[in-house]
């Protein structure tokens, strides 16, 4: 798959080549394209996500049309934001003896309940530690 975007691409790309990627050996640069911060539209963050979902398709030699998934596409964005941020907090403030599970942050069938939980869960205690 070809994207007009150069940037778009690289994510695309970089995924193809990584599909297996555990979440923390996800590059920085990736990691701040990705993530959808607190003062900013979603736009950027979410058209990677979806040059991300097709490269995840692409794998499994399935096409796919983003228009027709509507809340389930939704739901997986949010999935990986919930990993994406718990990330960004860990490595901005690492938490002595918290273990983290090795998630697959582009196998978006694996997806779990509780690895989001736990994620929401850490985010939350991060943010607890930031703001004392």
């Amino acid at each position: 798959m070809k994207f007009e975007n150069p940037i778009y691409q690289e994510t695309y790309d970089y995924v193809r080549l990584n599909l297996d990627a555990i979440l923390d050996s996800i590059p920085n640069h990736f990691l701040d394209l990705w993530l959808v911060k607190a003062d900013e539209q979603i736009d950027i963050p979410y058209h990677h996500f979806i040059s991300i979902y097709y490269a995840y398709k692409a794998d499994k030699e399935e096409t796919t049309d983003v228009s027709s998934l509507g809340i389930k596409l939704w739901s997986l964005f949010r999935d990986f934001q919930v990993f994406l941020q718990m990330e960004d907090s860990l490595r901005t403030i690492p938490l002595p003896g918290i273990e983290k599970e090795e998630i697959r942050i582009f196998d978006f069938d694996n997806y779990n309940k509780e690895q989001i939980t736990i994620a929401e869960d850490i985010i939350h205690l991060s943010n607890q530690l930031q703001t004392t």
